[in-house]
């Protein structure tokens, strides 16, 4: 059976190199697998039947189901309240409830769902009667070169939409002379490889989990210095070096140290390429769990 993985235009970007990754690990265990992007609506692609069809983009509207075909919803978002409660803002509450209700309308119109977040997958699996499977999101990291620290071009990468809080942290690292990465207009990972530090901040406050930042910083040996976040150790294995966590007001002074000591820079570059390549050979060995099952759900349908 064939498989296509069709993706939103609009939320490419944000997660190309993820992308890419399910492009070939799917292929590996599908026989193939084929990439599609749509503009509006996933009815502009035209997809043979019988074909596993992997759904992505929160932003895409419900779609019209075709004979032939089996759906598999990707969710890239924080959907669930997990982890304390009292870290989460009113603000963070409306964004989950809003990813909550872009999922919601694509929800019934798939034959699986497969989620992102290993402690958010475990609460799905008990909340809804859909099919739930889990996978851990990886990069197929940059094409920049593996420069040391010393000839990386930034002190600090930023990836991500500018909110109040998150200018705050950014105004505070320029006005300790960090110079900071551009937020926009390129792969997370060419800007994280050129980058001696990636700055992981919350949109708005709650202690949710940004895999695809995290890990795709550490696919170019780039260590991260992080908001607290629900998870991490059970995604990471506890690197303390590799992935540092703090209070929003202490990141930039963290910034600071860790920058100052260039020797201990590149003991955590090591560190970071060391921890991505055991993260990787997990990610790998999920997903294909995840399509093995995907494929005899698909096959007895």
């Amino acid at each position: 059976m064939s498989c296509h993985i069709v993706v939103h235009a609009r939320s490419l970007p944000f997660i190309r190199r993820n992308v890419e990754f399910l492009v070939d690990e799917l292929a590996r265990h599908h026989g193939g697998a084929h990439l599609l992007t749509v503009e509006a609506t996933l009815d502009e692609a035209r997809i043979p039947a019988p074909s596993i069809v992997y759904v992505i983009g929160e932003g895409l509207p419900p779609f019209m189901r075709r004979p032939g075909l089996f759906y598999v919803y990707v969710n890239f978002s924080v959907v669930a309240f997990i982890g304390n409660p009292l870290l989460l803002s009113p603000r963070g509450a409306r964004l989950i409830l809003r990813k909550r209700r872009l999922m919601a309308q694509k929800l019934p119109l798939a034959d699986v769902l497969l989620d992102y977040y290993p402690a958010q997958t475990r609460v799905l699996q008990r909340r809804l009667a859909k099919p739930v499977l889990g996978f851990l999101p990886c990069s197929k990291g940059s094409q920049e070169a593996d420069l040391p620290m010393a000839a990386r071009d930034f002190d600090l990468c930023f990836v991500g939409a500018i909110s109040p809080r998150r200018q705050r942290v950014l105004e505070a690292a320029q006005a300790a002379g960090l110079r900071l990465s551009p937020h926009d207009g390129a792969d997370l990972e060419d800007l994280t490889a050129r980058s001696r530090l990636t700055l992981n901040l919350h949109m708005q406050a709650s202690n949710h989990l940004e895999i695809p930042r995290i890990v795709g910083s550490l696919s170019t040996a780039t260590p991260v210095i992080t908001e607290r976040s629900f998870g991490l150790a059970e995604m990471f294995g506890g690197r303390v070096g590799t992935v540092q966590e703090a209070r929003i007001g202490a990141l930039v002074p963290l910034a600071e140290r860790l920058l100052a000591d260039m020797s201990g820079l590149e003991a955590l570059r090591a560190e970071a390429r060391q921890a991505f390549d055991g993260y990787r050979r997990r990610a790998s060995a999920m997903l294909a769990e995840a399509a093995t099952e995907i494929g005899a759900r698909a096959r007895a349908d």
